[in-house]
């Protein structure tokens, strides 16, 4: 029911409040990034057909993990404060990152640069030029991800998984979070988890969703209710 109505939510972002807010973060990009864009720094390293596909592939396996967390969780005993202070925390990071913040700092990512800035200059034509030209040879699982969103925007319909909302990002707040309780709960598991994190959020520059301040926002925004959220839940006793 909640992801249910974030979804209907996200794609009423931009009709509450028109995408604005892409030139300003390429910008802080490029200030914070010592002068180029993040995926400038990245392509040197990820640049091959089959690497960009294992990213792709890496991204869009986040649906499936995110569920996979919740019915962990869901189910997870021996740590009721510890589950609370998750489900918690994932609620009010949706609520905050994913609707409030992402309204009132409308923006759509490096992908749809061109497409809703049309006299500005475009940053990302490079990248997604290599990402086109990559699908040729492997697939881009997220081009065609692409594609739907914008033709559920232009067609304002509130489709399954639509809606065109960057800043900040859920993919990143959501694998942070992972980590989070992952450290929590196993050393194994943490260090998972933060693998796995590092895949999304240097994938979410790679691939074109995202700007790197999109990220480091989640990251911060997280952790913040992660603490707070936590003061209300002491740590639980485990007998091992």
């Amino acid at each position: 029911f909640f992801f249910s109505f974030s979804t209907s939510a996200k794609n009423l972002i931009p009709f509450i409040s028109p995408f604005s807010w892409d030139p300003t973060f390429s910008e802080l990009d490029r200030m914070l990034h010592f002068g180029k864009q993040p995926w400038e720094w990245l392509h040197p390293f990820l640049k091959a057909a089959l690497i960009t596909t294992a990213l792709s592939f890496v991204y869009k396996l986040w649906f499936f993990s995110k569920y996979m967390v919740i019915f962990w969780q869901a189910f997870s005993l021996t740590r009721p404060n510890l589950r609370a202070q998750f489900f918690i925390t994932m609620i009010l990071s949706w609520i905050l990152n994913g609707f409030v913040l992402a309204t009132f700092f409308s923006s759509a990512g490096p992908c749809y640069f061109g497409h809703f800035y049309p006299d500005l200059l475009n940053p990302y034509t490079g990248l997604m030029n290599f990402l086109r030209e990559s699908d040729k040879i492997s697939p881009v699982y997220d081009l065609w991800a692409m594609d739907y969103l914008i033709d559920a925007y232009n067609q304002k319909a509130t489709n399954l998984f639509s809606g065109i909302s960057a800043f900040p990002s859920m993919h990143v707040s959501v694998a942070f979070l992972n980590v989070l309780i992952g450290w929590r709960t196993h050393r194994a598991l943490g260090i998972f988890f933060t693998a796995y994190f590092a895949f999304i959020i240097i994938g979410s520059v790679h691939i074109g969703w995202h700007y790197a301040v999109d990220g480091y926002m989640s990251i911060i925004t997280t952790f913040i209710l992660w603490m707070i959220v936590g003061c209300f839940f002491p740590k639980d006793t485990v007998k091992e």
